[in-house]
């Protein structure tokens, strides 16, 4: 999902968020600062977050997303859902 202020210059600064359902209270908050935010839920996303960094050139990312308790990151692999390596 993409959010644009249009309050903001078109100059302004562009957020790529990762998140899941956690980090939608943050969208509207953060979204009074900036022109835009790319919001993006990898449990739904099976693509490369690499190209779509490069594709959209934010100059701001951030991770947002539970991990939950019992989960354990795969390390070895690099094909976790959780390994943002």
């Amino acid at each position: 999902e993409t959010f644009v202020n249009l309050s903001q210059p078109e100059t302004g600064k562009k957020i790529l968020a990762i998140t899941d359902s956690f980090g939608d209270p943050m969208i509207p908050f953060l979204s009074t600062g900036v022109r835009e935010i790319i919001k993006m839920d990898v449990r739904s996303f099976n693509g490369s977050l690499h190209r779509v960094i490069e594709q959209e050139k934010p100059d701001i990312v951030f991770v947002m997303y539970t991990a939950g308790y019992e989960k354990k990151v795969d390390w070895k692999s690099h094909e976790d859902e959780f390994d943002f390596r």
